[in-house]
């Protein structure tokens, strides 16, 4: 048998990382595995700087890495995670999702409630990155209409700060006769940045 590596992926909530780090050393010594090398990173490690990909560069036939979920390896959706799972394997290293027991070796073929498991969660990743894209993207385009570049109003005097996402508001009260003058005031700026703001 090859080394024994337990990969544990962690938050900054010490609770979880040491709830991870008992689980895999009871399904070690439960399953005669010892000396057990462990391989740690945060949650928010970039994929080009991973400790995961380094450790995967580096196996050797017959090694097996121990994580708790399938969770824990790729938050990046299914592509990315079938690939590590796929590079474990043609390394001719075998890995264990502790939480159900789930063995994937590195010959034959997967079981088939480690499939679902693997196809589950990395569907559950990709949605859950889609949403967060989209939602990104619809902040950027609204803070764009409003004039923002960053975080700051491009090129826009202060007072654009206090109409910023005001602009439907603005011309409701201007289409029942609500004077730019009493705008402005209740706005709190001046007449030229109303201007500007509505020109703009």
């Amino acid at each position: 048998m090859g080394t024994v590596y337990g990969y544990n992926r962690v938050s900054t909530d010490l609770q979880d990382n040491e709830s991870q780090r008992k689980e895999i050393e009871v399904y070690a010594k439960a399953h005669g595995l010892v000396d057990i090398r462990w391989i740690q990173e945060t949650i928010s490690s970039k994929k080009t700087d991973r400790d995961l990909y380094r450790l995967i560069a580096t196996l050797q036939t017959g090694d097996i890495i121990l994580a708790t979920e399938f969770s824990r390896l790729s938050r990046s959706g299914m592509i990315d995670l079938a690939d590590i799972v796929g590079k474990i394997r043609a390394a001719g290293a075998d890995m264990v999702i502790v939480r159900g027991g789930h063995v994937i070796k590195a010959t034959g073929e997967m079981d088939i409630a480690a499939q679902a498991l693997l196809f589950a969660f990395g569907l559950a990743a990709q949605i859950e990155r889609d949403q967060i894209s989209l939602r990104t993207k619809a902040g950027m385009a609204k803070r764009k209409a409003e004039g923002y570049v960053g975080k700051k109003l491009a090129g826009r005097p202060e007072g654009y700060r206090k109409l910023a996402g005001k602009r439907a508001e603005i011309n409701d009260l201007l289409k029942i006769g609500v004077t730019k003058v009493k705008l402005a005031k209740r706005y709190d700026v001046t007449r030229v940045t109303l201007n500007r703001f509505l020109a703009g």
